[in-house]
């Protein structure tokens, strides 16, 4: 099990060990299915979890990556120290970093950066205040950043992660072009600019050449594309027409790639489940809560549509993810006839049940459908594009939603503060017992005592019925056997577009 370090900790620069040095030049046209398209490339007010990572990083860089064993990986910053009272975090920057535009990557960036992430008028986009308690940001020098934090946070600086702080982009660039033109042509200090975005279609970029790491990136162009399905993708790569593809669902689809193309599958983090809203009806009630999980059976699903290679969990963890605990003592397990024992007492049971828009979505809430459909339990399947879930979603708009949780740590992603604190963007929990455990969780220093915390916290969501864990679900990518690069064709935890090459 790794946690975060407490300590001073300054970071060597991550190289990947090789013989000889990589060959520079070339281009990758990369696909992702239309789900996960961008709809702004503003870390600020048009992103939050609508533009993934992976663009992200190739324009922005990133200050601290993910490295394998999940430990901090330097980039834009080169180090950082957590005081004793674990409410001070200074972070160190790298020397002679420029945006692209020309102007200085420094600590009045990164502080005009995380302010405007964490402001009122970036709530919605950002949704990440939960996992930055900053109180105060203060900038001795140029290339020092202090985080006074209002309150104990131990994965402070594994938050950075995938979240919108750790993308700076360039503040002259942001208030010269105005917000709406920064997201579409932001400026960042990653390895690559943007060259002409079609927003949700196709974004093409070019190589950095005053990147700060000699001689990356690599590659001379990088190119996404969205398609709209996993089977039309995998044509695209066939055909030559794309050399990647990010994110594929399909079992079936991964199997026959395999003799074909490099096939890597990502870290399984994130269980799928069904969390019900228990501040509207039907799951105020709990019994209605406790029908549902009578009602689910998720291993004949699993070995259906995915072969059985999702793993089933109990709790809001996977098995890559810190405080992993596959069983929860207690916890309601299939059992039909109860289920329709609590439907009949219910009076009956009608469900809408919202959910993102995608293929193996679909199939999965069809199957699942069909179970509840068994118990009595009507079913009616809200799906939506993940800009209207999510919109939908933290404004308490919903009923039930199949939805992911978990992730690194249980206080980060869309793991217990997101989804189960009384004041999480995700919410549909109003508990105050959990409540205590879950800020416990994320204010204990001590590896030991945040386990026990985190069992209690999963027992006391399983006791209330709260949500209904399925499975993880694989998730691959596909590319071509001349292209190669941390994250995209292994399986490390990010990817790594500077170190990407294609031959």
């Amino acid at each position: 099990m790794v946690f975060a370090t407490l300590v001073s900790l300054v970071l060597p620069s991550e190289s990947n060990p090789a013989t000889a040095a990589p060959s520079s030049g070339g281009s990758l046209h990369v696909l992702t299915n239309t789900a996960l398209a961008w709809h702004s490339l503003d870390p600020a007010t048009g992103t939050g979890f609508l533009a993934f990572p992976f663009y992200m990083d190739a324009i922005y860089g990133n200050l601290f990556e993910q490295g394998p064993g999940n430990r901090v990986v330097p980039d834009l910053a080169t180090g950082y120290k957590i005081s004793k009272d674990g409410k001070t975090v200074t972070i160190q920057l790298r020397h002679g970093v420029h945006f692209t535009d020309g102007t200085p990557f420094n600590a009045s960036a990164v502080k005009f950066n995380i302010d405007r992430d964490l402001s009122p008028a970036s709530a919605d986009a950002c949704g990440c205040a939960q996992n930055f308690p900053i109180a105060s940001i203060t900038t001795p020098d140029q290339y020092t950043v202090v985080l006074h934090l209002s309150r104990v946070f131990a994965p402070i600086i594994e938050a950075f992660f995938g979240n919108v702080p750790n993308w700076i982009g360039s503040p002259t660039a942001i208030q010269k072009m105005g917000v709406k033109q920064f997201a579409l042509t932001p400026v960042g200090a990653g390895p690559f600019m943007v060259k002409s975005n079609t927003v949700g279609a196709q974004l093409q970029l070019a190589k950095n050449p005053h990147y700060w790491a000699q001689g990356k990136p690599y590659l001379s162009a990088l190119t996404f594309s969205t398609i709209g399905s996993d089977e039309s993708a995998y044509e695209a790569l066939q055909a030559g027409q794309a050399q990647s593809y990010l994110r594929l669902g399909s079992v079936d689809i991964a199997k026959q790639a395999k003799s074909k193309f490099t096939v890597s599958q990502g870290p399984a983090n994130d269980p799928w489940s069904v969390q019900m809203n228990t501040t509207v009806p039907p799951f105020n009630n709990k019994v209605a809560r406790e029908a549902i999980y009578y009602a689910t059976n998720p291993a004949p699903i699993n070995k259906a549509l995915l072969n059985g290679q999702g793993i089933i969990t109990q709790s809001l963890t996977g098995p890559q993810s810190l405080f992993f605990e596959r069983t929860v003592p207690g916890y309601r397990t299939f059992d039909l006839a109860k289920a329709k024992a609590l439907v009949k007492q219910l009076g009956g049971l009608k469900v809408t049940l919202l959910d993102p828009a995608s293929p193996i979505n679909n199939q999965m809430l069809t199957a699942l459908k069909a179970e509840w459909s068994e118990a009595g339990i009507q079913t009616t399947l809200d799906e939506e594009q993940l800009a209207v879930y999510i919109t939908r979603e933290m404004h308490n708009q919903w009923q039930a939603a199949f939805q992911s949780v978990g992730g690194l740590d249980p206080a980060l992603g869309f793991s217990l503060t997101f989804r189960f604190l009384s004041t999480g963007p995700f919410t549909g929990v109003k508990d105050p017992t959990l409540d205590k455990l879950i800020n416990a969780g994320s204010t204990e220093l001590n590896p030991e005592k945040r386990v026990a915390i985190y069992r209690q916290a999963f027992q006391r969501i399983s006791n209330q019925a709260y949500v209904a864990m399925l499975f993880t679900v694989p998730a691959f990518n596909v590319t071509a056997h001349s292209v190669s690069g941390p994250g995209l064709t292994n399986n490390a935890p990010e990817m790594l577009w500077e170190d990407v090459t294609a031959k």
